[in-house]
């Protein structure tokens, strides 16, 4: 069992996802054997671009394996791929009413996701406050929802988390400004600025000019 889900693993990341299950299915493996194979066929179904597949077989992988916790990740993930961000949601929560540890662990950051997608800002933030340790991964979001916001005194706070975490490469430091998120925030101080001094931006003058 161990070792097919190795090979099924290893010729995802060698021939794709699609390739992978079709020699899967050629072999006589229709269906998985085990949870973690089940998760595995989940996320490779969502990675060959058939998110409503994956999230039909891992709808009747959890009535399989109601205690799996990965399942059910996979299954929230594929749901937001295919824009059922609220059933995702619905997902999240019954897997925190199953596994403590997942509510504390893993929830707020998948829950930060699906808010994020479907544009709940403050509530996205909520989120990102619980989260212990947060990550670059994190403090990046938390810039993006800021900028999207205008909220320029919590972008400049989510830049300085992130630069300072060690984690982010030098590379990355040296070269934010030029980044999109960098060229982003540096547009909302110029917006700032042209505020402060009572003047109003209008884009389209750009544009039209």
């Amino acid at each position: 069992k161990d070792a097919h889900l190795a090979a099924l693993r290893i010729r995802a990341s060698l021939e794709g996802p699609t390739v992978s299950l079709a020699k899967a299915r050629a072999e006589g493996r229709r269906s998985a054997k085990g949870p973690n194979e089940a998760a595995a066929i989940g996320r490779m179904l969502r990675e060959a671009g058939l998110a409503r597949t994956s999230a039909r077989y891992l709808s009747r992988a959890v009535r399989g394996w109601p205690e799996d916790v990965q399942i059910r990740v996979e299954l929230a993930e594929s749901l937001e791929a295919d824009g059922q961000c609220d059933a995702a949601l619905d997902c999240v929560a019954a897997c925190c009413a199953r596994n403590p540890e997942f509510a504390v662990r893993r929830a707020p950051v998948l829950r930060m996701q699906l808010l994020a997608r479907m544009g709940r800002f403050r509530d996205c933030l909520a989120e990102i406050a619980q989260i212990a340790v947060p990550s670059s991964v994190i403090h990046q979001t938390q810039l993006r929802i800021a900028l999207a916001m205008g909220n320029l005194g919590l972008a400049e706070a989510a830049v300085r988390a992130r630069l300072s975490d060690p984690a982010v490469s030098r590379g990355q430091k040296a070269h934010f400004s030029i980044s999109l998120d960098g060229a982003q925030l540096t547009e909302l101080r110029f917006l700032r600025q042209f505020e402060a001094m009572g003047e109003v931006f209008d884009p389209l003058e750009f544009v039209s000019a």
